[in-house]
Order: structure tokens, then sequence, then C-alpha cells
């Protein structure tokens, strides 16, 4: 099952990235610009990290990347014309297609990060939020522990003073101090 991903976040994030990027392929732009004028077209748009050969994905590319300009994938097949995605995109607007867009810093970028479907990093948010739940855990436990000790104390103290036993007390409100 695919992560849903509104029209609206995904244009956002199509306008910054053609803001802020300039594109290996100056033909990828006018592709990009046609998705986000197009809203059914968008609709069917899934952003991804995983280039899976078999289905229709879109390798896009900023100057600032390593990885090529651009490549369209379709039923394991490879082209470098952007013509010809774009004629695919436009003769099929309801199938899937997928696009894998390569920039500087896209694994710390919030926007991106929030559009992609891929399962890894799903995971790595969530084993992220169980940490911080763990660490948050623990931190509950020990204070629990803390107070049930220093309860303990107290309780020890009273008997000591109950039992008139002078030198305990002192011991254990010494013990009390150090505690704190």
């Amino acid at each position: 099952m695919s992560k849903w991903v509104s029209t609206n976040e995904k244009k956002a994030f199509l306008l910054w990235f053609l803001e802020n990027h300039r594109l290996k392929k100056a033909d990828a732009r006018r592709l990009l610009e046609v998705l986000i004028k197009n809203f059914h077209l968008l609709e069917n748009v899934h952003f991804t990290d995983e280039l899976r050969p078999t289905r229709r994905t879109v390798v896009i590319s900023s100057i600032n990347s390593d990885e090529i300009g651009f490549k369209y994938y379709q039923s394991g097949r490879v082209y470098e014309e952007v013509a010809v995605a774009y004629s695919e995109i436009m003769n099929n607007p309801t199938e899937p297609v997928y696009l894998l867009i390569h920039f500087y810093g896209k694994l710390n970028n919030h926007r991106y990060l929030q559009l992609i479907e891929n399962k890894a990093i799903d995971n790595i948010r969530r084993y992220e939020y169980y940490e911080k739940v763990a660490k948050k855990a623990d931190q509950i436990i020990e204070q629990s522990l803390v107070q049930n000790q220093k309860e303990m104390l107290l309780r020890q103290i009273d008997k000591a003073l109950d039992e008139k036993n002078e030198e305990l007390f002192k011991q254990l409100v010494q013990q009390l101090q150090n505690d704190e």
C-alpha cells in the first residue's frame, strides 16, 4: 500500500524544487511544469527513492547531483529523451508515474522526505520514534525508582526515630542527603 500524498503537497514541493535547483536537462524542467499545471497527472505521480526499471519511473537530477540528468524507465526499457516520457505520461494519464529526483541534501530535506514512498525511510522514522519513546520510558522508570528509593529511606528514617536509634538515623539521613 502506498502512502497518500495530496496533489497540493506534490505541487508545492515541485515548485520549491524548480525555484531552488537547476536541472541538468532543461526539457525535464518543462515536464515538471506540465505535471504541476495538470492536477489529474499529478494525482498519479508518486515520489520514490528506489529505482525499479519495470515500472514507469522518471529520474531527474539537479546540476549539483552526481546522477545522470534524465532517464525514463518503462517496462524494462530505458529512454533518455524527455519527449518519450512526456508523450507516455500524456497518453496514459491514469497510470502511476514514479518520480525519483536527485539533488544535493535530499535526505535531509523534510519536504522531500514527507513525499517519498520508501519503506526504508518509513522504517527509519518509525525506529526514531520508538527510540524516542523508549528513552522517555527509561526516564520515567528511573525517576520512579529514585522516588521509591527515597520513600523507602524516609520510612527507614521514621522507624529509626521511633526506635530512638540515633546512629542509624544519622546514617540514613546522610545517605538521603548524598542521594539528592
